[in-house]
């Protein structure tokens, strides 16, 4: 008898319930929402096409610098506002590395070239005015494994901000926010 009367009171106060209330329910996709939400806004933001379209221009700068110490090979760096190509001499003739532009590689990103005053001398710039590259004007810079190479920096611009190579006299090639 007192075990029916232990069974009548957990009926009634609710403790054999089996399942879930739609209330119960409600309150964990609440919690589970914002907790979603927070995962979301603490998420880091995608990088601008300008910075990554930067860091690939220096790894392949690096690769190019490397390139031409290991081999002795002399490499050229053909840019202009929408595009860039590297090359290299072979048997008198330049053959392309690497070639990159906007329309395939990065939307929305422009370049522009500074030179040093000491890498003016090793840039010579297409005098017909037509881009070999599909724009107004190139701007080609020699790079000789054993002479001096010229020290410039190379700006990728976008609306979300600006980024800029940095290539030093001495090989060093380093990418900041311009």
């Amino acid at each position: 008898m007192a075990r029916r009367r232990l069974i009548a009171d957990t009926r009634r106060l609710g403790c054999a319930q089996k399942g879930l209330t739609l209330i119960e329910l409600l309150i964990v996709m609440v919690i589970m929402a914002a907790a979603a939400g927070v995962v979301i806004l603490n998420a880091p933001p995608a990088p601008s096409a300008a910075k990554d379209a930067a860091m690939k221009f220096a790894y392949r700068l690096n690769t190019v610098y490397d390139d031409a110490i290991v081999t002795g090979a002399v490499f050229r760096l053909e840019i202009s506002t929408q595009a860039y190509r590297f090359q290299r001499l072979r048997d008198g003739d330049w053959s392309a590395v690497y070639a990159a532009d906007a329309s395939n590689d990065w939307r929305g990103v422009s370049l522009s070239v500074e030179l040093d005053e000491a890498a003016a001398r090793n840039v010579i710039n297409d005098e017909t005015g037509q881009d070999r590259l599909g724009e107004d004007t190139v701007t080609t810079i020699d790079f000789d494994p054993l002479g001096d190479n010229p020290g410039f920096s190379t700006i990728f611009q976008s609306p979300r901000g600006a980024w800029a190579v940095d290539a030093g006299a001495d090989g060093r090639v380093q990418v900041r926010r311009y």
